[in-house]
């Protein structure tokens, strides 16, 4: 008999109750969905076995609700608006044993890579809803047998001795929250979306330009095998808005800037809103005009967003994800990163000036929200406080509850999105220094050390493009908004069409002063696997810092050509 039908045998759904009508929860929970969940589980547990094969030791359900809605402006008019409901399930299970599954491994079918994820019926019909669970454990359950057998067949060959565990024991917990947002104001953003879309009619240089907001409430429901469980709600806004435009020998200039919280009333106001557009339309405008970089080698000071991205791109990461994959094809290696320090517990990483602590269970830093903030992590497990660096020395991890060899349990940082399998991921990553001084006295301190270098002129860098603007080959992405500072006037200059070169961790270690004042960047966090990255919200709290050397040269970007006729609304003889 195969193993297909032998599957379909075994897991075939069993006679229930008659499906109930829609039996949603007093504040959106759905009692039908939850106990659809865990009745499956307890059958999948008590009854998934083929004699001869490796029976699941874990298995978890984690059921997606989300209502979404995606506006857009464009030039003072809307595009077509975007909206949609949807429930969407993601089955992990794993054989073998928890010293050794079928986890962690990626084999010929890269592609292949990804969690099994499937829809489920929006209805709350207790059957249909037990047919999809049911369905795709099957085909988990065949997914796992098989990477099984290749991953035990790859150690064999490659005569692996030294083991570490594929899934921690950590405690068994519950944990329930069921507060829902406030309603989305359609009509109020579409009218605000083309007020600030509009901006872009007095900048006749940008040659394309938009408002973009997505707006999306979710409830997760979560069981596993073990015992755990959690239902919570998650409320998301993004606002993008964005510019481009041509400098005269054809390079493209763009910026965006990215704005998110977790309710309207986090989000700036339509003034501010507008005076944001004005900022980055007049910026793009800039960078059209402005002379281009040259090479560069010597300090430079990073400000506001591009110190902001500066830590996420290189500490962040480096602190997330500790543990690498096995990867049969040595040419995947480039597309799934690991966190870049985890081999340096107890080493110096950053500065001795600084220190770095996560903590999820934050919900404000100076009076601000931080979108980082959790209770439980989408493991199950309780997020709490990591002190990761003290006095530039590298002490803890971020951990899920995949183990390394020096850290065992997870610490609550389990965290993805349903299109990769869960890593280890920052909430709200905190970095203070112990000495500081004015934003006025850094920018002083940065002419000094230029002059001292020999330079005429240091760079300070205000934007840095994000994580998902990254080359495959770099670190650090390329920055945006570079000023020259002449060392003797204090006089800046913008400069275009720069890129970082040569950015390793070490640059982390020549931070030389940081500023007084903190800054919160609430952003969205990627994840490891290129190519499938999903981002969770996240939060940086971050000092201005200057660097004692960084080197830059000009892009290797190629021209585009320009317009062959002018922006229509601007080449108009008169306004109509």
């Amino acid at each position: 008999m195969s193993l297909r039908l032998l599957l379909v045998l075994l897991l075939a759904p069993c006679p229930a109750a008659a499906a109930t009508p829609h039996d949603s929860g007093r504040e959106g929970v759905s009692e039908t969905l939850l106990r659809a969940m865990r009745d499956e589980m307890k059958r999948t547990v008590s009854q998934l076995r083929l004699e001869g094969l490796e029976k699941p030791y874990f298995v978890s359900q984690t059921v997606r609700e989300r209502s979404q809605v995606d506006l857009e402006g464009t030039f003072g008019a809307l595009r077509r608006p975007r909206v949609f409901r949807a429930r969407s399930l993601k089955v992990e299970l794993r054989v073998g044993a928890p010293e050794f599954d079928d986890t962690h491994y990626v084999g010929n079918d890269v592609r292949g890579f990804r969690p099994m994820v499937a829809s489920l019926p929006l209805e709350d019909d207790y059957d249909a809803l037990r047919f999809e669970i049911w369905s795709l454990t099957d085909r988990a359950y065949k997914q796992a047998l098989e990477r099984f057998a290749h991953k035990t067949a790859y150690k064999q060959a490659r005569n692996i001795v030294e083991e570490i565990r594929d899934l921690s024991e950590d405690p068994v917990q519950s944990f329930r929250e069921t507060a829902m947002a406030a309603g989305f104001d359609r009509a109020l953003w579409e009218n605000r979306l083309r007020k600030v879309s509009e901006v872009f009619r007095r900048f006749p240089a940008i040659q394309t330009s938009g408002a973009r907001l997505w707006w999306s409430a979710e409830h997760l429901y979560f069981v596993d095998s073990q015992g755990r469980s959690f239902v919570k709600p998650t409320h998301l806004y993004e606002i993008r808005l964005s510019a481009k435009a041509q400098a005269e020998d054809g390079m493209t200039q763009s910026d965006e800037r990215r704005i998110v919280g977790n309710a309207a009333d986090e989000l700036p106001s339509l003034e501010s809103l507008v005076a944001e557009a004005e900022q980055l339309a007049a910026d793009v405008t800039a960078l059209a005009r402005a002379p281009q970089a040259a090479t560069y080698l010597g300090p430079v000071l990073l400000e506001a967003q591009a110190a902001g991205e500066f830590f996420n791109q290189l500490l962040a990461s480096g602190v997330s994800n500790p543990r690498s994959l096995w990867i049969e094809q040595q040419w995947a290696e480039q597309y799934f990163e690991s966190g870049s320090l985890a081999g340096r517990l107890g080493l110096r990483v950053v500065s001795p000036m600084i220190d770095v602590f996560d903590d999820p269970t934050l919900r404000e830093w100076d009076g601000q929200r931080m979108i980082g903030h959790y209770g439980v992590d989408d493991e199950g497990i309780p997020g709490r406080r990591v002190q990761l660096v003290q006095r530039g020395i590298l002490k803890d991890l971020l951990m899920s509850r995949t183990p390394t060899r020096e850290r065992k349990l997870s610490n609550g940082h389990g965290r993805s999105d349903f299109k990769e399998h869960l890593t280890s991921r920052i909430g709200n990553l905190v970095i203070s220094a112990s000495e500081t001084m004015s934003a006025k006295a850094l920018r002083r301190r940065l002419r000094e050390e230029a002059r001292a270098f020999g330079l005429q002129h240091g760079l300070l860098v205000r934007r840095i493009a994000p994580e998902d603007g990254q080359d495959n080959d770099e670190l650090l992405a390329h920055p945006v908004l570079v000023y020259s500072v002449d060392v003797d006037t204090g006089d800046e200059h913008l400069l275009r069409d720069a890129q970082f070169t040569a950015v390793t961790l070490r640059a982390l270690r020549d931070i030389i002063a940081a500023s007084e004042q903190q800054r919160v960047h609430n952003f969205r966090k990627l994840g490891s696997v290129r190519g499938s990255r999903s981002y969770v919200p996240a939060t940086i709290v971050h000092p201005a810092v200057l660097l004692t050397e960084m080197e830059l040269k000009p892009t290797d970007r190629k021209p585009d050509k320009r317009p062959y006729l002018k922006h229509p609304f601007f080449d108009r003889a008169s306004p109509p």
